[in-house]
């Protein structure tokens, strides 16, 4: 298991160093995912259930997984079979462009050229900046029902900047007296158009529709290179 320590500094919002890198990746067809959640969303345990499907799909996945001090998680993803690099945070430090790019130098070269997606786990919190980018083509907020129905109000940047939300443990939703229709008009106010996946580790619910969100994306990707691959060629 690789491992690069990140050392402690100032977020970076260089946005055009994050669409530069964004870019390269797309060049490579290869999408960065980022998944970003409070702790205990269970995001670790998604990516685990995310890894037989990506397989099946024909997609081959890659961790980096952004850690202040425990291997627990990282070494849970490795034993199925994904290649992974460590990212060592400093505690509250926000994750940027520049990073993750650290972060994706840590896979192995020959690596590299065969991943098509990268799953960046990131920092458990809903509160990094606005305008502290990563370069990912999907940011995908995970949230769980204890958290409880006033976190859009609390955290609204969170599910404005998110491309997808997966609603975790929504079977504990009756037990936790979640009121799902006041939480989902809340998100509607501040992303109207941000599809919304309800997900159970323990049921299964949702867990399909992720995988095939997260393929759809990156065959898009895909798709976008090959055009312009052949535009270049007839100009």
């Amino acid at each position: 298991m690789n491992a690069i320590v990140i050392s402690e500094q100032a977020a970076n919002s260089d946005e055009k160093y994050a669409e530069e890198l964004k870019n390269w990746l797309g060049s490579h067809q290869v999408l960065l995912a980022d998944f970003f959640s409070s702790p205990g969303a269970w995001k670790t345990t998604l990516l685990k259930q995310l890894y037989s499907l990506m397989k099946k799909a024909g997609l081959s996945a890659g961790v980096l997984e952004a850690d202040y001090d425990s291997s627990h998680a990282i070494s849970a993803l490795r034993d199925l079979g994904y290649p992974t690099v460590r990212m060592l945070t400093p505690d509250g430090v926000h994750l940027d462009a520049r990073m993750v790019y650290e972060g994706l130098n840590g896979f192995e070269s020959s690596l590299q050229d065969e991943l098509d997606i990268v799953f960046l786990e990131n920092n458990g919190s809903l509160s990094r900046p606005v305008s502290l980018k990563t370069g990912a083509h999907a940011e995908i907020l995970v949230f769980s029902i204890p958290e409880g129905e006033d976190k859009p109000l609390k955290y609204p940047a969170s599910f404005q900047r998110a491309d997808l939300l997966v609603v975790s443990k929504s079977d504990a939703a009756e037990h936790f007296h979640f009121n799902m229709d006041r939480f989902l008009a809340a998100v509607r106010v501040l992303n109207p158009n941000l599809p919304i996946i309800r997900y159970s580790s323990k049921t299964g619910e949702g867990l399909q529709e992720i995988a095939d969100w997260i393929e759809a994306r990156q065959r898009r990707l895909t798709n976008e290179k090959d055009s312009n691959s052949k535009n270049s060629k007839t100009e």
